[in-house]
């Protein structure tokens, strides 16, 4: 079938049978064939870390995470409008801002240069491989998936209120309409 992803690769875990999330390896997902991911659009993008490590608890990683994206964004052409550093992964709302802006490019580069300026010198691997992005289409609300990037931590039950996690932002922050 084309299209589609195949099915999960299962690896066994220290009891040597399929468990759970932790130990499947899913294929690299595939971006939409039709679609050039280049130009003014928007983007909810979520990346896991190597084996669901927990790296992004530490804050001597997740900073330094949160400013090469910051500065990577820029470079790129891309405003982030929100961000989400949970412990074994990071969502992010991103913007292209010009006609250059290229989502796969922008990506690979922001894991690439985390992995080896913060995973390297640690002696750690800190991307799982691929990333699953959704394109926002014109009608869907940029605020409405910075809420749902927010309440990540709620979710995650490791905060109890938007803002109060260390390692997430928006744009919108102190707007009451988020």
């Amino acid at each position: 079938m084309q299209g589609k992803n195949p099915a999960p690769r299962l690896r066994a875990c220290s009891w040597l049978h399929p468990c759970c999330a932790r130990c499947v390896i899913h294929a690299r997902p595939t971006r939409l064939g039709a679609f050039s991911y280049r130009g003014p659009h928007r983007y909810h993008v979520r990346s896991g870390t190597w084996n669901r490590h927990p790296h992004f608890s530490d804050a001597s990683i997740a900073c330094p995470a949160r400013s090469q994206l910051m500065q990577l964004a820029l470079a790129f052409g891309f405003a982030v409008h929100a961000y989400c550093f949970m412990p074994d992964h990071v969502h992010l709302l991103v913007e292209g801002t010009a006609s250059r802006s290229w989502l796969p490019a922008f990506v690979d580069r922001w894991k690439q240069a985390t992995a080896y300026t913060i995973g390297r010198p640690r002696g750690i691997r800190l991307w799982q491989p691929g990333y699953f992005e959704r394109v926002l289409r014109e009608q869907e609300s940029s605020r409405a998936m910075a809420r749902y990037i927010m309440e990540n931590p709620i979710r995650g039950r490791i905060a109890r209120r938007v803002g109060e996690f260390p390692f997430a932002w928006c744009l919108w922050m102190n707007d009451s309409t988020l």
